[in-house]
């Protein structure tokens, strides 16, 4: 069994990455969940090989469910093993919270993550998971996402507090325009992203990532940047 495009996660930012996918890309495009035991529930049973040519997962785990990040992939990394599915093409919506344990300087795409809460360190053995789940896998790592269906942390973005001078956020269209233009591109390499909106807030005021660059001393500033890698 063959299928072209498989996405897990139909949230506020999966729902917006579906629609362009539906928009632009032709073929096969199916929705699935994921079970922490029995791996991906397709609709549809079949004992033959699944073969997913690419695989979105875009879910955010919350500690109100009965998993987290940490066992969330025990299952489909159980049937790609077993032989059961295999997949092409691995892009999985992680997030800089993965950094939590940098506490100034500036962060790329090439920075080496430290995490330090339960969150972080979940979320960064789930990043390391899906590297053996697939030939290729893209790891998109947006800050905080505001947008027409994130508009709570566009003020969290302007508030100005002491202990956290700098604030980073992206807009959730631009997030789903980098997944679908990694979607779309015929590639042979992996690679993760550091998603911003290029600004950032110091002490609430809204700057360029030159005008805080110099502050970087004093706290932790996200670049917008990308990396890639061979397999």
């Amino acid at each position: 069994m063959n299928i072209d495009y498989l996405q897990v996660g139909n949230g506020r930012l999966g729902s917006l990455i579906a629609n362009r996918v539906k928009k632009h890309l032709k073929g096969d495009i199916r929705f699935a969940r994921i079970d922490p035991v029995r791996g991906l529930i397709l609709p549809t049973n079949t004992r033959s090989q699944i073969k997913i040519n690419r695989l979105v997962i875009c879910i955010s785990p919350s500690v109100r469910n009965p998993w987290c990040w940490r066992d969330l992939l025990f299952g489909l990394s159980a049937q790609v093993v077993n032989g059961e599915i295999e997949i092409g093409q691995l892009l999985m919506i992680s997030s800089t919270r993965v950094y939590d344990g940098i506490e100034r300087g500036i962060v790329t795409a090439e920075t080496q993550p430290v995490a330090v809460s339960e969150k972080a360190e979940a979320l960064l053995e789930a990043e390391n998971t899906i590297r053996s789940l697939a030939k290729y896998h893209h790891i998109f790592r947006p800050s905080g996402l505001y947008g027409k269906s994130y508009q709570k942390y566009s003020q969290i973005l302007k508030l100005s507090d002491s202990n956290k001078p700098f604030r980073f956020g992206v807009d959730e269209q631009q997030v789903a325009d980098q997944v679908m233009l990694r979607i779309q591109q015929e590639t042979s390499v992996c690679s993760i992203a550091l998603l911003t909106d290029s600004c950032g807030y110091y002490k609430g005021q809204k700057k360029s990532f030159e005008q805080i660059e110099k502050y970087s001393v004093q706290g932790r500033v996200l670049k917008n940047s990308v990396i890639e890698y061979q397999a």
